[in-house]
């Protein structure tokens, strides 16, 4: 069907002067070598490729290698033979690209969302929160791929400057800013799809400050910062644009104590849900 992809073959192997014995000897090698054992001993990222009508190598063979190399992706290129890297160059080539590309670093941007809290010290009343709008920057390395899923390692630092407090306590501060470093796993479906949605979680540090002044525009004598743990859980979809960009959408929500407002809450942990927005870069 393509006498251009024969006659380029064709000339290769004339060019190729190799002699007649040696040929035999590499076939008789092809024929008793075998490590199928040792496959499982590879623990490196492996990528099998085949084609799916190559008569000279069966596709079993391939599809073998990949199910003893823990973790090994197989990509099979229909319609095509042993020579499928030629057959299908474009196709091959991109899909050697996207495996390499093991790194993502992620731009986003969105707002942090508080519900409301109660307390009773100094007396009986509420805290309300107004939405932050935060900063997010998340690297993440890709440890394992199995084409329909992928597990990543992820550093996600998201910073909110300035949440705003509305308190019937005078003393409360008007607003404090927050800072979550939550490192953790990312599981992503269909990797390389055009629409990849994924899942993480994390467990890592939060700190929180209070504002210099109080509710009332007064100076905080009792401005204090505050680190603790965080535990970090999220959702998200990544829309790919071009083969090193994506847009990404993400609900994340940072489950930590109560930051440090001069009064005894009810309840000493809160959920901060940041819903966000930005790009992503694979390299």
């Amino acid at each position: 069907e393509r006498p251009e992809l024969i006659e380029e073959t064709l000339a290769v192997m004339a060019n190729n002067n190799q002699p007649k014995s040696s040929y035999m000897l590499q076939l008789g090698a092809v024929m008793q070598h075998d490590t199928v054992d040792r496959l499982r001993q590879i623990t490196h990222p492996t990528l099998v490729l085949t084609g799916t009508e190559d008569t000279l190598v069966d596709p079993d063979n391939s599809r073998l290698i990949a199910e003893r190399i823990p973790g090994a992706c197989l990509l099979e290129f229909e319609e095509t033979g042993h020579v499928f890297f030629t057959e299908k160059a474009d196709e091959v080539n991109r899909a050697l690209i996207e495996f390499f590309r093991k790194h993502e670093i992620a731009f986003t941007s969105g707002g942090l969302k508080i519900g409301e809290r109660g307390f009773d010290l100094p007396q009986p009343g509420f805290l309300r929160f107004s939405t932050g709008f935060t900063y997010e920057i998340n690297y993440a390395e890709r440890l394992f791929d199995a084409h329909l899923a992928a597990l990543y390692f992820e550093i996600p630092l998201a910073g909110t400057p300035r949440t705003r407090v509305k308190t019937t306590n005078a003393l409360s501060p008007n607003s404090y800013s927050s800072i979550f470093f939550t490192p953790g796993i990312k599981l992503k479906l269909l990797p390389r799809g055009k629409y990849s949605p994924f899942a993480t979680m994390g467990v890592g540090l939060a700190h929180f400050r209070e504002s210099d002044v109080t509710i009332d525009n007064q100076p905080n004598p009792n401005r204090s910062s505050e680190t603790n743990a965080v535990f970090a859980f999220g959702f998200g979809l990544d829309v790919k644009v071009v083969s090193i960009l994506s847009i990404r959408g993400e609900v994340r929500d940072f489950y930590a104590d109560l930051p440090p407002l001069n009064v005894r809450a009810l309840s000493d942990r809160q959920h901060n849900a940041l819903i966000s927005a930005g790009v992503v870069l694979r390299f």
